[in-house]
């Protein structure tokens, strides 16, 4: 009974009210002040985790076995709906009493307001002004809360994650953004612009699950519609980039990059969104420039290192480009199927140049060797036949000897 009683609850499997103990008592004993009572009060909540799982494994047996008893010795006896149904009924009714509309009624004042629903400091200091049976029914129901009011950040959502195991639970829907924050920005709002940010950035959210879900058109919609009410935020504009580049509408898609990038020029997703889609238009120079700077932003990106392979090829420069992806093959980072049949064409139509220039460099020096080897006899040859050749042997000497008077009397006469 020590632990219990250092932690102020009774004998429990459940770890979220553990924790919650253990918070509240902490406030009470800090480490600083009273090293031992910590250390005392560790140890209580280590053994309480521990005890909370024999109570669960026990429990579980303990059901399995009562189950099997009663279905031998009541086989006929069956539960009827109507049972069933009054359970939920008082279940609810349980849920819909006076403490659990006081605790939720808390939950609600901080979301309703956008600006204290971002603050993570307001979430810890809700839940440690928490009583263990609030926490406790807080813990049952949360799910329900988060699934309709999934409007937060992604700190907030992995705080309430570690608070509450909402990956662990399987009514919990919004699994992907405990994980993923897809560039929603929430430090961009601000409480002097008369502006209904969290109407905005509900939107903006369904128009991203809208994306994910590959209702493009339905996304284009809801962001255009976003629009209206803030227009200076760079992933309302990103996310409809990639949907009308998805819908291969690449003008409309190559505005939103564009204004994504004049709000914030260093988006690494706008800049990749922009570069593909300047490589699908042929415009290899700019889209380069896009994912060089990406590159430098995100020196880890597999995405920009493959455009600006692409890009660089794209502009003719082969030999820079053959370099760039044998060094990329090299790192043993995942390959592109377009990049490899790319380059497995240009290898192979390298090879068929590289054997025609042999061909043509084998036949130029055989006949420069046969020229040498066979030349000076022949020509010897036809010298020697010309000499034999009486007209060869007379006017030849003739014709030399006029010309070299006509050049006596030239120079006498000067």
């Amino acid at each position: 009974m020590m632990t219990w009683d250092l932690l102020g609850i009774k004998r429990t499997g459940d770890k979220l009210l553990i924790k919650k103990a253990y918070a509240l008592q902490l406030k009470k004993c800090h480490p600083e002040e009273n090293p031992n009572g910590f250390i005392a009060l560790r140890q209580a909540y280590e053994s309480a985790l521990k005890e909370a799982d024999r109570l669960v494994i026990s429990n579980e047996t303990g059901q399995l076995e009562s189950n099997i008893s009663i279905v031998e010795i009541h086989n006929d006896i069956e539960i009827s709906k109507e049972d069933s149904k009054l359970n939920k009924e008082n279940r609810n009714e349980t849920f819909s009493g006076q403490r659990a509309i006081s605790t939720f009624s808390k939950i609600h004042e901080i979301y309703d307001d956008f600006f204290q629903r971002i603050k993570l400091d307001r979430w810890k200091s809700l839940m440690l002004d928490f009583s263990i049976d609030e926490y406790g029914l807080l813990g049952r129901y949360i799910c329900s809360f988060l699934n309709e009011h999934d409007v937060l950040p992604l700190h907030i959502w992995q705080y309430l994650n570690k608070e509450f195991c909402l990956e662990e639970n399987n009514n919990f829907k919004q699994l992907d953004l405990l994980k993923y924050d897809y560039g929603l920005r929430y430090d961009l709002f601000d409480k002097k612009n008369k502006c209904d940010y969290s109407n905005y950035a509900k939107i903006r959210l369904q128009g991203l699950l809208e994306f994910k879900n590959a209702c493009y058109e339905k996304a284009i919609d809801m962001l255009e519609q976003a629009e209206k009410l803030y227009a200076k935020d760079e992933s309302l504009f990103r996310i409809r980039g990639y949907a009308n580049y998805m819908l291969k509408h690449y003008n409309e898609a190559l505005e939103d990059f564009n204004k994504a990038l004049s709000i914030k020029s260093n988006d690494v997703d706008s800049l990749l969104g922009r570069g593909n889609l300047l490589l699908n238009l042929n415009h290899f120079t700019k889209a380069k420039k896009d994912f060089h700077t990406a590159l430098k932003i995100a020196p880890q990106s597999r995405v920009a290192a493959i455009g600006r392979i692409k890009a660089i090829y794209g502009c003719g420069q082969f030999l820079l480009a053959d370099i760039m992806y044998k060094s990329y093959k090299k790192k043993g980072k995942p390959g592109d199927l377009e990049l490899d049949v790319l380059f497995s064409k240009r290898a192979n139509g390298v090879l068929r140049l590289k054997a025609k220039d042999d061909t043509f460099t084998f036949k130029f020096f055989a006949t420069i060797a046969i020229f040498i080897l066979l030349g000076p006899p022949v020509l010897l040859f036809l010298i020697g036949c010309f000499i034999d050749l009486p007209l060869f042997r007379y006017i030849v000497p003739s014709v030399a000897i006029w010309g070299i008077i006509k050049w006596y009397r030239r120079k006498k006469v000067k």
